[in-house]
């Protein structure tokens, strides 16, 4: 799925990720993210848990970009932000991440920008913003 980050991508992150992190991950770009979500589970999540505005998604080492984060101020900024979610899946294993993040999301009443793993993506994402240099994996891992 998806193609390998470009070389001017791996150049521009190789400061906040570790190589094989980079080298692993795939993109792939789309017009709309839409869920692929049993329609059970679609019916049970609040109102409020539409992903098709989102500009992103990471699943491992798999990121999905909407073709529309291209034509921000900056464009890299989003990938930057899936790929602080890869490096969490990665500290955490997949059964570890989903926990954390659907048991976050719960615990903070469904509101997306307080899941404690995307308060930390945003922060991290924020500081790549302002060109400040730091290990994602340092910080992931406290």
């Amino acid at each position: 799925m998806g193609e390998g980050l470009s070389e001017v991508e791996r150049g521009l992150f190789d400061r906040y990720f570790d190589a094989e992190l980079l080298a692993s991950v795939r993109v792939a770009r789309v017009e709309r993210i839409e869920p692929a979500l049993p329609l059970w589970l679609v019916r049970r999540l609040p109102a409020g848990a539409d992903i098709s505005m989102a500009g992103g998604m990471a699943f491992g080492d798999a990121v999905v970009l909407t073709r529309s984060e291209e034509r921000r101020e900056n464009p890299q900024s989003v990938l930057f932000h899936e790929l602080v979610h890869c490096a969490q899946y990665r500290a955490m294993g997949v059964r570890g991440f989903l926990r954390e993040y659907l048991g976050g999301w719960v615990s903070v009443g469904f509101d997306y920008f307080a899941i404690p793993l995307e308060v930390q993506a945003y922060a991290m994402q924020d500081r790549f913003e302002k060109a400040e240099v730091f290990e994602v994996d340092r910080e992931i891992r406290g």
